[in-house]
């Protein structure tokens, strides 16, 4: 979503922080949120879900369970 991007950059500009910092410090912390990010840090990365692709011989556990690409964009339209 583009307006989101957009509004998420706007953000930015005017807080003068990253949108990811922007919402951990304003959004996230005093909520009480300690679990909500837009990538989980390296201590919390066996707390996921193991992924499995089907294929003819039936479940096989997926060759890349990081799939996160670069953790650099913080997209606020979630993409």
């Amino acid at each position: 979503m583009a307006a989101s991007d957009t509004l998420g950059r706007i953000v930015e500009i005017v807080s003068g922080l990253t949108y990811d910092q922007f919402l951990q410090k304003r959004l996230f912390e005093p909520l009480g949120m300690g679990d909500t990010s837009f990538y989980p840090p390296e201590d919390k990365m066996p707390r996921l879900v193991t992924l499995y692709s089907r294929s003819a011989q039936g479940l096989e556990k997926s060759p890349n369970q990081d799939g996160f690409s670069a953790k650099t964009y913080f997209s606020g339209g979630g993409d």
